[in-house]
This record gives structure tokens, sequence and C-alpha cells, in this order.
């Protein structure tokens, strides 16, 4: 896992290469009974040095499997026009490790909705274009409720980008060559998504053996059951670990849909005792942004001063180029007096105002610690953030 309080690990030169592309409008979907739209479409490659831990996320979706207008709404059930011949849970149908693969995301407001870019895992569907759908709190989902929907906003829906959907056909990973602690090369960590608190484990643990993706955190699995399904939600990291051999430098690339709408990214705040809430996550955007760029500063809790007691939200961030397992935070930043200042490494001057440089790298994970929310319970919070192409 990551440590965020902490600077472990050897510093060697190394590099990420990160390359992004996009192809020209080159995939159409249609709503029924409406017109068609098409969306640019884009390839990435990002690089991973050995003997390090590097936090990537996805820029892109998967294509959407479909694409409609809202009917109705009402309590976790969306439904949509044209009553569509789904069959029974035809999105809904767990995966053989019991994932649920599908999502359903507001793409456009086109019936007046605030919700644009706000996804939920479908949960069970109808076969007449019913879709009933998990919460924040409820599995992976952005938002804790349907309130800024709208009757002909437009939704799309989605697969779940897995192990096996990312790192594939030798892409991203060197391939073990056996099951033992010694044989096993590179290795891609889960963070615990549902910890309350500072510096999040690792939940699961995974090498890929003999066509397929093993878990070997938890123990307790058996090395020949496959994890190819594991689902990797749109706005959260993985790390990828490349362990002890000079040469595991490993590349992956994909392909996806580009989202040109705005994205709404759910972050949680704990109650006391906690001090702070550590989210794990990624921008799924193919480009990199500013602090100002990004929207951050109308999401997160403003510091009251610059000293530590007066410190709220922060936002943490780790180098992958940096070579080392379980490294620190390269650079700390918390919104004070309009502006983005940054409080680790120190020596920079609280005067110095951040708003303008490039954090927000494509491809990389990193922390928002919220700061504890001062009230007896878990509070949400919404972090929209715009395309800035």
């Amino acid at each position: 896992m990551q440590k965020a309080n902490q600077s472990r690990g050897l510093r060697f030169l190394s590099k990420v290469i990160i390359t992004v592309g996009l192809i020209s409008a080159a995939i159409a979907y249609q709503a029924p009974a409406q017109n068609v739209y098409t969306q640019p479409v884009g390839f990435y490659t990002a690089t991973c040095t050995n003997f390090s831990d590097s936090l990537v996320s996805i820029p892109f979706t998967q294509m959407p499997q479909f694409s409609g207008t809202v009917s109705a709404k009402s309590g976790n059930e969306i439904t949509v026009n044209g009553s569509p011949t789904w069959t029974l849970n035809q999105w809904a149908t767990a995966s053989p490790n019991g994932y649920l693969p599908y999502y359903v995301q507001v793409t456009s407001n086109a019936g007046g909705g605030t919700y644009s870019g706000a996804y939920y895992t479908i949960l069970s569907n109808d076969v007449s274009g019913d879709l009933f759908v998990g919460f924040a709190n409820s599995g992976l989902a952005s938002d804790n409720d349907l309130a800024g929907i709208n009757a002909g906003d437009y939704v799309n829906i989605f697969p779940f980008w897995t192990l096996g959907s990312v790192f594939t056909n030798g892409q991203g990973y060197v391939a073990s060559t056996g099951t033992t602690t010694g044989t096993r090369r590179t290795q891609i960590l889960f963070p615990n998504l549902s910890f309350v608190g500072e510096n999040p484990p690792t939940a699961t643990s995974y090498y890929f053996f003999n066509n397929g993706w093993r878990r070997f955190f938890p123990t307790g699995a058996n090395p020949a059951s496959n994890f190819n399904d594991a689902v990797i939600a749109p706005d959260q990291y993985v790390t990828v670990r490349n362990v002890t051999n000079a040469t595991d430098v490993t590349t992956f690339m994909g392909i996806g849909q580009v989202v040109t709408y705005p994205v709404r990214i759910p972050l949680f705040a704990s109650a006391p005792p906690a001090i702070g809430q550590d989210n794990v996550l990624g921008i799924y955007r193919p480009a990199v942004q500013t602090f100002a760029q990004s929207g951050l500063s109308n999401a997160v809790l403003a510091s009251t001063a610059t000293t530590t007691l007066g410190r709220r939200d922060q936002v943490l961030l780790f180098d992958n180029t940096q070579q080392g397992q379980n490294k620190g935070v390269s650079q700390g930043f918390y919104y004070f007096n309009n502006g983005w200042r940054r409080f680790f490494p120190t020596g920079t001057s609280p005067a110095v105002d951040f708003s303008q440089s490039n954090v927000f790298l494509t491809t990389q994970g990193f922390f928002l610690r919220k700061a504890t929310n001062g009230v007896s319970v878990s509070t949400l919070t919404t972090w929209v953030n715009q395309p800035n192409y």
C-alpha cells in the first residue's frame, strides 16, 4: 500500500512514460428514437518502472453497451424511454467472483437535470427498461440519490473496467512463473475503498499466472481461481507493483471512449474519532489538469490557516517516476485564501499559489484527504470535474 505519512524507498532515476492520443470520432451510438451521436475514442500507454509501485488509473470509459434517455426516476430506480427488450438482469448478472459488471452514467442533462457524470452500479434490471441501482454506501456508485436526474437526460450503460480488460495480452505486467511468493512477478494491488480513516491498506492483491489473474491476498484463494473479473471503478487507482527483478518494466495500453461531459466524484469525510478520511482517486480524463481546471476548490473544505492545525482538506500526490515500493507522499496541498498552497515538501512559502500548476497527471492516482467533518455521522460531498479539452 502507499504510506501517506512515511517516505520510504530507494531514490534512483526512473521514468514513467505516458502517451495519450485521440482517434477521430470513431464510435457512434444511438439512443432509441433519438439522433445518432458520435463520441471520440482515445488510446493511452503508461510505463511502470522496475522495483516500484505506480499508482495508475484509466483515463477513459469502456464503450457503452446501451444509450438512451430517462423516462422517470424514483427511489433507486431509473426508467429509460423506448421499452427496450432487455432480458431479466441483463446488466446485473454477477461475474464468477460475484462482481456486478455494469454501471449506468448520466452523460448529458438534456432534460434539465444537474447530475451529469453521476454513475451508479446496476443491482438489477427488468425486461422493460427499469434499472435498479446502488448508491454511494451500497457498492461502487458516485451519488447517494437520483435527485438531480430528470426525464430526458441521456444515460449510458458501461461495463466496469476489470483486471482482465485493463491488464491483458501481456500488457502492463510480467507473468509470474509460479504461485509462491518467490515466483510472483508483477502484482496489482487494490486499495480498500471502504476503509475509514487515513492510509487505507491494500484490500486485495493479484498476480498473473497460467493465463489468468490469481489472488494471493487475502490468503485462502485457490491459486487456480481466475480473478480476471475484479472490478476497477472509473475514479479509483490501482497500484502496479513491479518487484525485485531489474527487467520488470511494464507498459499497459488501452483504448476507450473519451469522457466529454462533466464527471461527479464522491468525496467522503468521516466522523470523529477519525482524524481524516483518505479518498483514493484517479481522474478519468486523457489530459493533464491544473487545480484551477479541476474544479476541486468547489468541493473541499478551505483551510483556516497555513499552520498544521489550520489545514483542512488536503491533496496528496505520489511520484510514479520515483523508484521504490511503499513510497511516501511526494507533494501535499491545501486550499487557503482562494489559492492552492503546498505544505510538502517543506520550505515553500504559503504565499505561493499553485492553482495553475499541472498537478493531476493522466493515469496517475492520488489521495484526497477530507478533514473530519465535526459531526456524528460520515458525510458525502461531490466534486464536479469539467473537461479541459
